[in-house]
């Protein structure tokens, strides 16, 4: 019997989706948090099981991307500014489905299925919006 399942609601999960590189991605800490583990240990499952996870599905995000989303760097030593303590990491909505097959916890699985759904509606808007653009430029 499983224990009792707190599903985060879809529209917090959407509030953690992001437009990087022309993809929705969620990032590792946010996806940690919504599946109820420690981020470092989100990070280190995937670098261990890294031939699961190629760079469509999750990839290192760039110093420049870190400065557009506001977020500390890693600044050389002494230079006086938060730094963040490894790089972070952003999950496509595939990263997401193959996290199951190294987290394998009920918990883990359904909380993936949820973030999966979530990813679906944001991809169902952002056709709706292409569609309702396409229909005014033929006007």
């Amino acid at each position: 019997m499983r224990s009792k399942r707190h599903p985060a609601p879809l529209e917090h999960i959407h509030s953690k989706i992001r437009l990087l590189r022309s993809r929705d991605v969620i990032l590792d800490d946010d996806l940690a948090e919504l599946i109820g583990i420690d981020a470092d240990d989100l990070v280190a499952r995937v670098r261990r099981h890294a031939a699961r996870f190629p760079s469509d599905f999750v990839y290192e995000l760039s110093e420049g991307e870190l400065d557009c989303l506001g977020m500390p760097g890693d600044d050389p030593p002494g230079a006086g500014t938060a730094r963040r303590p490894r790089r972070v990491l952003a999950f496509t909505k595939q990263g997401v489905g193959m996290l199951p097959s190294v987290l394998t916890s009920d918990e883990v699985i359904f909380a993936c299925m949820d973030v999966m759904r979530a990813f679906a509606q944001a991809e169902d808007v952002f056709d709706m919006v292409r569609a309702l653009a396409a229909s005014g430029a033929d006007e």
